[in-house]
Order: structure tokens, then sequence, then C-alpha cells
């Protein structure tokens, strides 16, 4: 055991010594270890003076739950809670189950000796339960307590006994059916679902058990042993890990084992154990390195330890960073022999082997930057520098071609014919000696240059311009929404697509116009050095702080974000170049980062927004409340001053900061969404009262945008003065005072209809009696006396009391209510012209008003009385005056007026020789105060015609008792 305990000692310094080594020459990864990810720590995770971890579990939202000497931590892949632990002193370790897990229901376990704590779900208090809790493989808790095994029931929350077993020393596995404890060095396999049923076997040092099919793979500090369940003798089938001693065991779904100890983490699967160091963040004597092994949802390995928390990622990024000497890359080029050479504005030129390391190549005394490197179809290098063009000979040797401005790009295109592009010409090198200046106009800030057949596409300081060679003609291009008109680049990929990249943005060239393409729109830089297409047909675009991977097909992309993972803080122009195998190399202030294309797959798993904190403010008042149950409805009371305040999450472990969101607060039936962009707070103020749905939805890293999801019921109660009760009990006690009020109004109506009847009435009794009594009087008197001037006088004065009787009695009719409607109006009107006109001249009254209408339209007394004596007085005078053989009265409702019309066929007359006084002039006069309007129409010798038309008033003098729903029709039908 000593020996090979030495001898692990030394396979881990010397991996140690490698890996250092390789870091200190800037050695990419080989494909030994790009098969496997390492363990990278977690920064920021833990903020404890201790980060020791002792345990990991995960719940279904997703949160790890992390155990610590500090506390327990509830962790998101971004930021951390610390959760309260119970007040009783911690006891031994429970090994080799967990020290934490969640069981099927969500509640989180804490096992520590013979006590454990249940903490349920979205409570803050722990449940002290006595005895050892573990679950089976269906997620299920089961306790060991006074030496018996109790399966927890949720029904009847209590704990139900199965079998009764003696007493335990240690226990090695449990799965619900069977149980391996260690007594010594002896090892008893118990049925659990048959009791009684004890299997002992002697094996020394064992550590933990797992079931594999028929049989039990059982770790020892010797090996790893079989027992088969059938009786057959154990045998060993695998040495001892070498990680020194053992406080961490693992099985992952694959079958594998992992096992964590002081000298670091080691796994097993069938042939061998393989090692893996953990890198230290600081000098500390080795002790207990590895305490827990855990393995989410999402395939992520996780690993605690002394230094804090580690991660294994299962699809790791196909970057590879190669740094070392080599600073502020600016150009790429590969050589005939494979090799790449690299260079630097510093004036450097690198060369890297295929082993990955850089050697550095002196082939001038000071060229300048470097700002471009070609390779000719010949072989030959050629370097563009601030001195000018220079030519690499096969002897590594460089020699000054010619003498140019500073060179910002350098072209071969598919003749071989190389272009050179300087800040103020364009020159063309045809092999073996033809050199030409091309007759440009003058052009500002010349960047880039692409030849395409006879056409030349030239970038600028000024915008984008191509040049015919045929013609000489210069075009100049409009760039839609271009905020930066310098253009740093021009290429096509395979479907032959222009692309642009310019200092505000890329570009691509549809339907002869160029338009924006939209990459993140919280990019720290819009600046687009260049592209290189991969052998998917993906375009790599170089920024100055960032690498974007756009799909044209979709016009999806994913970014990348410059830093500690890339190994390059600030990326530079024309440092972008594919090598012959395909692999994508892109240069910046810290050296080189090589992609590998081939490997590349974007993140599988969108993250699950989750509700990490709610605020609902009332004023001065605050409450706080942390939402576990993403289903909980919340109601709260009404507040003008009230706000709400929400923090959002995303579970996702793999660059949680770049998390993007985005949420539809919905009332009613309407979701329009709103984007967050990596902001997870929201603020809503002055909330009306109603009920409110959040909806959020989350993407990862590489823009995969998950399921929208519904976070909150929010419903905000309203005040009284807006509830539907106090809404309903003002209406009704609206209605209830106009009701009142209308009863007042019907009482006063009714009161006034009885005053009027009685007025009617004894005029009719008192005055129309004695004024008939005093015209019969004078005429008896008048037959008695002789003299005919007495006569005469007695005859007239009986005429007048005659007179003064039908005005009495009109205006005793017109003030009765008996007779408001149009229906008795009529019947008087019968009656005057009747008496008026008698059998001496043949008269009709004619009307389109129908029978019912006239019984139940009401006419106003004033208007009644007016209209009956205009009648009387055009009657009078065409029996005193018209000589007419023939009358004709009609009457009609036209739009709210009355119309009364009456023509005969007498005599006639000339209005306008006619005075205005007489019977004329008080015809007049009574329309004037009806308010309507009235015509003469006659000419001698063809009769006389007058029409009268009076408004009917919405008002009602008298409604003789008809009540409300009278009164409503009659507002109706008038």
């Amino acid at each position: 055991m000593r020996t090979r305990w030495v001898w692990g000692h030394r396979q881990i310094a010397r991996r140690l010594f490698c890996a250092a080594l390789g870091v200190l020459c800037g050695l990419s990864p080989s494909s030994s270890s790009r098969s496997q990810p390492a363990f990278r720590p977690v920064p920021s995770v833990l903020d404890f003076p201790q980060s020791a971890v002792e345990g990991i579990a995960q719940d279904s939202l997703g949160f790890l739950w992390i155990l610590t000497l500090e506390g327990l931590v509830r962790f998101d892949g971004l930021k951390s809670d610390l959760w309260p632990m119970p007040d009783e002193p911690r006891l031994s370790p429970v090994f080799p189950f967990p020290r934490i897990w969640v069981d099927r229901f969500n509640a989180l376990w804490l096992l520590a000796g013979e006590v454990s704590r249940r903490l349920e779900p979205g409570r803050l208090r722990w449940q002290r339960v006595a005895g050892l809790v573990v679950a089976d493989s269906a997620g299920h808790p089961w306790r060991w307590y006074a030496n018996r095994w109790a399966r927890w029931n949720p029904l009847q929350a209590a704990w139900r006994e199965v079998v009764a077993l003696s007493p335990v020393e240690q226990w090695l596995y449990f799965d619900g059916r069977y149980a391996l404890a260690l007594d010594a060095d002896q090892i008893r396999v118990y049925r659990i679902d048959v009791p009684g049923q004890v299997r002992a076997v002697s094996l020394q040092g064992a550590l933990a058990a797992r079931r594999a099919g028929q049989a039990f793979e059982v770790l020892t500090r010797s090996g790893i042993w079989l027992l088969p369940l059938n009786g057959d003798r154990m045998r060993q089938i695998g040495p001892a890990p070498e990680v020194g001693q053992v406080r961490a065991v693992w099985v992952d779904p694959d079958g594998a084992w992992w096992v964590g100890g002081s000298a670091g983490l080691a796994r097993w699967q069938g042939e061998s154990w393989r090692f893996f160091g953990l890198e230290a963040p600081r000098p500390e004597p080795i002790r207990d390195l590895v305490r827990v092994i855990f393995r989410d949802r999402n395939g992520i390995l996780w690993v605690g330890s002394n230094w804090g928390l580690y991660r294994q990622i299962p699809h790791d990024r196909p970057f590879y960073h190669t740094g070392g000497e080599m600073r502020f890359v600016s150009a790429f080029v590969a050589s005939a022999e494979g090799e790449l050479l690299v260079g630097a504005i510093t004036g450097a030129l690198w060369r890297l082997g295929k082993g990955g390391s850089p050697s550095r190549i002196s082939f001038a005394r000071d060229p300048g930057p470097i700002w471009a490197l070609a390779r000719t179809p010949d072989g030959a290098i050629w370097i563009g520098a601030n001195a000018g063009l220079f030519r690499l000979t096969s002897q590594r040797r460089a020699m000054l071609f010619r003498r140019t401005p500073p060179i910002n790009q350098l072209v071969v295109d598919s003749s071989g014919v190389l272009w050179v592009g300087t800040s103020s010409a364009i020159y063309r090198f045809r092999p073996p000696a033809l050199w030409d200046s091309l007759p440009l106009p003058p052009l500002e800030g010349i960047r880039a240059c692409y030849p395409e057949g006879d056409s030349l596409w030239i970038g600028t300081d000024r915008g984008l311009f191509s040049w015919s060679l045929r013609t000489g003609r210069l075009l100049s291009w409009p760039l839609d929404s271009l905020r930066s008109r310098t253009v740093t680049y021009v290429g096509r990929d395979r479907h032959g697509t222009l692309w642009v990249c310019t200092a505000g943005g890329l570009f691509q060239h549809r339907g002869n116009r160029f338009r924006a393409v939209s990459l993140d729109p919280e990019a720290p830089s819009r600046m687009v050095y260049g592209f290189v297409e991969d052998d998917r047909g993906a375009l790599w675009l170089s920024t100055n702080r960032a690498l974007y991977r756009l799909d044209p097909r979709s016009g999806r992309f994913w970014s990348y974000r410059s830093g500690p993972e890339l190994g390059i803080i600030e990326f530079n122009r024309g440092a972008f170049y594919r090598d012959p195998r395909g692999d994508l190399w892109f240069g910046g202030d810290r050296g080189v980062l090589r992609v590998e294309a081939a490997r590349w797959q974007p993140d599988p798993q969108a993250p699950r927004p989750i509700l990490r904190l709610l605020r609902w403010q009332d004023g001065p008042r605050a409450g706080e409340r942390f939402i576990s149950d993403p289903s909980r409805a919340l109601s709260v009371r009404y507040s003008w001053k009230a706000s709400l305040s929400i923090e959002l999450s995303a579970v996702g472990y793999l660059e949680a900061e770049r998390f993007r969101f985005a949420y539809a607060l919905q009332r009613g039936r309407e979701r329009s969404w709103v984007e967050l962009g990596s902001r997870r707070s929201l603020f809503f103020g002055a909330l009306r009262p109603g009920r409110y749905t959040l909806w959020v939805r989350s993407a990862n890293a590489d823009g995969l945008w998950g399921a929208e999801r519904m976070l909150l019921e929010l419903t905000i109660t309203p005040p009284w003065w807006e509830t539907w009760t106090f809404r309903l009990a003002l209406l009704g006690g609206l209605l209830a005072g106009l009701a009142f009020l209308f009863w007042i109004r019907i009482q006063r109506l009714r009161e006034r209809a009885q005053l009027r009847a009685r007025l009617a009435a004894d005029l009719h009794d008192e005055l129309g009696s004695e004024l008939g009594l005093m015209a019969m009087e004078f005429s008896l008197r008048a037959q008695q006396i002789d003299e005919r001037d007495e006569q005469a006088f007695l005859n007239r004065q009986a005429d007048r009391l005659r007179d003064l009787g039908r005005v009495l009695s009109d205006l005793v009719w017109s003030l009765d209510p008996r007779y408001d409607t149009l229906w008795d109006w009529l019947l008087r009107l019968r009656a005057t012209a009747s008496g008026l006109l008698g059998e001496q001249l043949h008269w009709s009254l004619q009307t389109d008003i129908p029978d019912s209408a006239q019984r139940s339209f009401v006419l106003p007394s004033d208007v009644r009385f007016h209209l009956l004596r205009l009648l009387r007085e055009a009657l009078y005078n065409v029996r005193q005056h018209a000589r007419a053989s023939r009358v004709e009265i009609f009457l009609s409702l036209q739009r709210g007026e009355l119309l009364l019309r009456c023509r005969d066929d007498g005599v006639g007359f000339d209005p306008e020789k006619l005075p205005r006084r007489g019977g004329l002039h008080y015809m007049e006069a009574r329309v004037r105060a009806l308010r309507g309007r009235w015509s003469l129409r006659s000419a001698p010798g063809k009769g006389t015609q007058i029409e009268i038309r009076v408004p009917l008033p919405r008002s009602r003098d008298a409604l003789r008792g008809r009540g409300i729903f009278s009164c409503l029709l009659w507002r109706v039908r008038a």
C-alpha cells in the first residue's frame, strides 16, 4: 500500500508539473484533454471566509443548495442567498450518503449523524427528525431509527415501519429493496421486502457500494469488488483510486464511479482510473480536498472542495487561447508547410508550429506595425506593414519588395493577383513582375478592397464604393441606418451574398441595397472588423469586444464576450483567418484565439425563469415576500402610493450573467412582450385594481429562448369606492332619487290638473250660467220693446254676451284636463265648425293622424285654446265675407309641429290692401303667442287659404295622473 501511495503522489506531481509547463509555454490543449473537459472553479459563488463545501443538492426549480461550514447557500448560477440553519450543533458527517438531498416532494433534507432535518418548500423553519433519513431510487424518504427502517407516508404525514433489523454500525447502500451494512470487516446484505433474509460477506476496508444488475459493486481501500446476489464468491474487478483519504463517492447515470479525496478526484468506468486535478486558488496544505460530488439535471458535474465549488461542463466551448509573448496580433496566414504565421502591431512576426508553440521570426530591422499577411499561389509570403510591402523567402528572410504608404489589406484573388490596399491608393501585382497602380479618383481613408471579376469593391472612411476596371466608373453605395461611414471589410460567403463590415455594424446586400443586420443590442461595441466562414456556412464576426457566430439562413446569432474565458480583452482589425484545416483564428491584445468550429455546438438548455424576490411597497410600509412556488397567487390592497418591484432570475450555470429576459404583464386578453436584455429587475408604479398575470421567458448565453412561463398571479383589490357593491348602491340611490323627484313632479302636475278642473267647473257653473241668464233676459226684453233703436241696442248686447259666453266656454273647455287629448280637441273643432257654418256651406275636416295616436297624444291647454279661437275666427270670416260654397280643414303632425290649414273657394281679397287691424290682427297675435308661424294666401276670385304651424313643447302642463310610464311614452311619441 505504501508503494502505491508513493507512486500516486509522483503521478500527481508529474501531471501538475506538465500542466504548469503547458500554461507557461502557451500550449494549446491537445485532443486527449479536449475529450473530457476539465473542472473549473466557480467564481463569486460563496462570499464567506470559509468556503469549504460539504453538500450539494438541486430542487425542482433548478436551484443548487450548497452546504458550507458557514451555512446553507441557495445558488442560481449568478447570485447566492444565505439560508437559515438549525440552531443545534452539527454531529459527525454521514458517509457514504449525501449530507443534503431533495426528495420527490421537493423537501430539502439535511443529514447529520443520528439527527435529520427537513425544510419544506417555501418555509423558513427546519423540522427535526430523529434518525438517519435517506432516499431510495425513486427519491422517496426512508428513515433508519431505533434499528428499524420506516417509509414516509405523505398522505398521513407519518412514518410507516417496514422492517426491524439488528443493530448496524455503518450503512454502505440502500435503495428501498436492498440494504448493505458494514459491521467491522463484514458486509451484511439485507432484503427489505423479505424480513429475515440476510447474507454476510467478509470484506475489509469497504467504503461504498452500488447496484450493478444482479450484483453489487463495493468500493474498498484495496479496490473495487463485485458481490453477486446469487451467492457466488466475490472477485476484484478494479484497483483502488489513488486519491488519498476518500471523502466523497458518487455514481453517475452512466455507471461510472467518481471518488474524491485528499489528493484530488478520480473516475472509473470499467477499465482504469482517470485522475482529475483541481486548480487551487491559493497555496495551502492539501487536506480533505474533495468533499462532495454531484451532477445536476443539465449534466453539469459539480465538485465541492476545501477551496470552493468546481464544475465540469459536458459540452465545453471550443476556444483555445495562446498567449505568452505574443501581443496585439493583427494578421494571419498559413505557409505552404502548414505553419501559421502571425503578425503583430508591434512589428513582430511569429510562427506557430503544429504543436502550438510560438517562435519569433526576425525579417526586418524596423518594419513598423504589421497590418496584413498573404500567400500567393507560388508559395511566397507577403507582409504588409507601415514601412511597405515585404516578401518572405523560403529561408525565412524578408526583403523589402516595394516602399509604399502604410498597407491596410492584402488580397489574393482567384487568378493569383495580389491586391495591395493602402490608405490613399490601391496597387496590383501580377507575378512575376508586373506592378501597377490603379487610376482611382481621390478617395479618403481606403481601408478595404475586394476584387470581383471586372469590378473592385472599395471600403473607405467615407463609405462604400465600386470601381469598374473596364470603364473606370466609380459608384457610391449607400448603407441603410449607417451610424459610421467607415468600412473595414468587404467579402462574399459561399452562397454569393456580399457582406460589408463597418464601424457601425454589419450590412448585407439584398435587392440592390445594403441592409443592416441586427446583432446584440447590448454589445459593448458596434465595430465589426471582418468575418470568416466555417464549414457549416456560419459567419464568425470579429468585433472590438466580442465574437459573433451568425447563421445567415435563420438570422440567429451567438455572442461570446471578450474576457478571461476567451483570454483576449480586445480584438484587432484584420486579425481573423481560417486555416486549411478549418480552424478559425482571431487575434487581439493578449495573443491568439483558435476556434474549432467543427466542434462548436450551442447550449441545448434554455434557462428556466423564476421569481426570485417580490416587494410590494405601500408608502412608508414595505413588504418583501420570497416566492418559492411559481403558481402561487398574491392578493394585495390597492393604494395610490403603492409600487411593485420584482427581481427575476433564471436557473442556469453557463454564463448566467449573459442570460436575457422578456416579460409581459397581462391584464385581460392582451399580452405584449417587452425585452429586458440582461436586466433582471422590474418596477411597476400606480397599478390600477384588477387581476394581473406576469409572463416571463428567458434565453441562454447562446440566444436560445425557452418557453414562456407564468410566474405570478397578482390581484389588486379595489378600494371601497371602486367596488361593484358601492357602484350598485350608488346607482340604486341615484335611481331612487330620480324616481322621488319624478314622483314629486307628478304630484305637482296632478295638483295643477285638479286645480284646473275645479277652476273650469267654477267658471262653468257660476260665470257661464250667469252670462247665459243675462243674454236670455236681454233677448226677452228686446222682444217687449217697440222702439227699434233700443231693440237693436239690446240685440247687440245680447250678441256680445253670447260671444262672451262662447269665449268663456272655450276657455273652460281648454282648462278642463278631461279634454287634453287630440281626439277631444277634434271633437270640439267639429262642433265649432258645425255651429258656425251649419248647413249653408259644405265643409270637411281631414287629418292624417291615426285614431290611436289621436287618443294618446296630449295637447297643452294654451295650444288647444288659441288654435280653437284661431279656427273660430277664420270660419267666422268665411261665413261673413267670403261668400264661399266649400270649406276644407286639414290637420297634421309634422316634425314636432302641428299643422292646421283652412281653405275656401270664396271671392277672396288682396292681402296687401287689407288693413292690419280687426280679426286678422288678432289671429296674428295669437300665433305669435304660440311661437308659431302662419301664412295667408288669397286673391280676388280665387278663395283664401290660411296655414298655421305651431311647435309642440316637450314639457307637459298636465298628464292627467298617467304615471311615469305614460310620461315616458308621451316623450317618445312626441
